[in-house]
């Protein structure tokens, strides 16, 4: 009977041993199982942040893309306007051409015509490097390249501190800036594209006005805007160069047959920066009547 029973123990403690080695296996199972669970997790971040890095790559590609869409478009602007609309204007460099041939043909040896053609060559050489940063300038207002700061501005004393700093210019020609205001409340505006726009349209009026004469700024109330309005006594632009007045390159007869000097860009410049900040512009003029040219800009508190 003994030995049954030592049998049967013996069965038993057999059992328990199959059973402690199918524990310790699946211990070791569970073990491993961990690790790869561990190994996978790790490599399922790595695969995160990798995929959060093409998220960023591809965000940039997409910017490079934009910024070099931007380029090219600049790029081929300047291209068309220099085989186009500017190879109509650059004669200034075929002066410069002309007179430094001239200098060096022998007209050196003479310092009254020498100092003639030195005069035609700066002249020349400076409406060449205004029109090529009017250019630029126009090119990056278009593309909205230029960074506005949109504030409120008190246009009255804006408008008054800039006659003060035109004094030195209109001087010269004996001319005088009258500011006539009649508007109601203050402008939205960035400072220097104001400032910008001004001055475009002062210059302009200063070139064409006689000597002795008026140039008038003044304003209205217009709805939910305000209209500034630049007017001068001089020769005036006829209809069909109102039309296209403010186009780029475009200059009216009478400039043409004037001395002064320009790009052809200014009106253009100040017409694309008064939209720029949802404005409107235009011009009224006849000929031998002056010409009064204005903008209109969003009311502000």
């Amino acid at each position: 009977m003994p030995s049954e029973d030592n049998k049967r123990l013996d069965r038993i403690e057999e059992k328990i041993d199959k059973m402690a080695d199918a524990l310790i296996s699946l211990a070791r199972a569970e073990e491993k199982l961990h690790n790869m669970e561990s190994k996978y997790s790790s490599q399922y971040d790595r695969m995160n942040k990798f995929s959060v890095k093409l998220d960023d790559i591809e965000k940039k590609v997409d910017e490079n893309a934009r910024t070099t869409n931007i380029i090219n478009k600049l790029f081929w602007t300047v291209v068309v306007a220099i085989s186009g609309t500017l190879a109509a204007q650059i004669w200034p460099v075929s002066v410069i051409r002309a007179n430094s041939e001239t200098l060096l043909d022998g007209a050196l040896d003479n310092k009254k015509d020498a100092k003639i053609f030195a005069k035609a060559i700066l002249h020349n050489s400076e409406r060449l490097s205004l029109m090529v940063s009017d250019l630029i300038d126009l090119s990056r207002i278009e593309y909205g390249d230029l960074k506005l700061n949109i504030v409120s501005i008190d246009l009255d004393s804006f408008i008054n501190s800039f006659i003060v700093s035109m004094k030195s210019l209109t001087k010269k020609k004996g001319i005088d800036i009258l500011y006539k205001p009649a508007h109601k409340t203050k402008i939205k505006a960035d400072v220097q594209a104001l400032e910008r726009i001004l001055t475009n349209l002062i210059d302009n009026a200063f070139k064409y006005s006689p000597d002795e004469s008026l140039i008038e700024i003044s304003t209205k109330q217009d709805d939910n805007n305000v209209r500034v309005m630049v007017a001068d006594n001089g020769v005036g632009i006829s209809e069909i160069d109102k039309g296209h007045i403010f186009d780029r390159f475009y200059r009216a007869a009478s400039a043409r047959a004037s001395h002064n000097k320009g790009s052809g860009l200014g009106l253009a410049i100040v017409k694309n920066l008064v939209n720029s900040l949802n404005g409107d512009v235009g011009v009224s003029s006849g000929i031998h009547k002056g010409s009064t040219f204005w903008f209109t800009l969003p009311s502000g508190k």
